[in-house]
């Protein structure tokens, strides 16, 4: 196990020139909060989920989302029927 000055300067070293978001549509089907549709409801349904500014606070990230594995990026692994 790294010490938390390894840690430190390992991100000092990875570290990116902006700091970036992820960000992720919520709710694809149905009605977005408030009833609002098209561009309102795509944008009411966005929720940011992570913020990092170094390769390795990304990974961390990264491999802890469910879409981390390719193939479940655009399904739900959880759900026990696909949508059609």
């Amino acid at each position: 196990m790294e010490s938390e000055a390894e840690d430190s300067k390992m991100k000092e070293l990875t570290k990116l020139t902006s700091k970036w978001m992820i960000w992720e549509n919520w709710r694809t089907i149905g009605k977005a909060k408030g009833g609002e549709k098209g561009e309102s409801q795509y944008l009411l349904n966005m929720q940011e989920i992570a913020e990092f500014d170094n390769l390795i606070d990304f990974w961390k990230i990264w491999n802890a989302l469910p879409h981390a594995d390719p193939a479940n990026l655009f399904l739900d692994p959880t759900a026990s029927k696909q949508p059609q």
